[in-house]
């Protein structure tokens, strides 16, 4: 059996432990079946403390191909939580714009995204922290160059 530690399988393993666990959370503290993926989207727009964004920024934040941003936004709008609309200022941009109930959950959204990211810091040191920042920053670099 090879022994030999592999960067990319350690990273789609932890990604797909880190979605597992966001969306066990948000089903058992917020009764909720969002997935991760949009509790990021709704956290988003809470951080930055804005009601609408282009779809570019928001794919390129979330450092996901525009289908599945598409994807993820057509699964969002027929839930009521988004709606698109053309950019006024570039017709073949699209933005998107949190509806009334996206609102309301959108502080819920970016409270449990920080207790999650809290608890994630607590199992390192912030030596480790810098590290392991540093290191993701390098390896995104160099993946966004091949």
């Amino acid at each position: 059996m090879d022994d030999t530690h592999r960067i990319g399988l350690t990273i789609k393993t932890l990604s797909h432990l880190l979605s597992r666990a966001m969306g066990k959370q948000l089903r058992d503290e917020q009764h909720s079946a969002a997935t991760a993926v949009r509790s990021h989207i709704l956290g988003y727009f809470a951080h930055h403390r804005v009601e609408e964004v282009q779809q570019a920024v928001l794919q390129q934040h979330l450092g996901i191909r525009r289908s599945t941003m598409t994807n993820i936004l057509s699964g969002m709008e027929s839930e009521g939580l988004v709606s698109r609309v053309e950019d006024t200022q570039d017709k073949r941009q699209k933005r998107v714009v949190l509806t009334d109930t996206a609102k309301n959950l959108c502080n819920e959204h970016l409270a449990l995204v920080n207790a999650f990211e809290k608890k994630l810091e607590l199992a390192l040191t912030d030596e480790e922290l810098s590290q392991f920042f540093a290191i993701a920053e390098k390896l995104k670099t160099t993946l966004e160059t091949c």
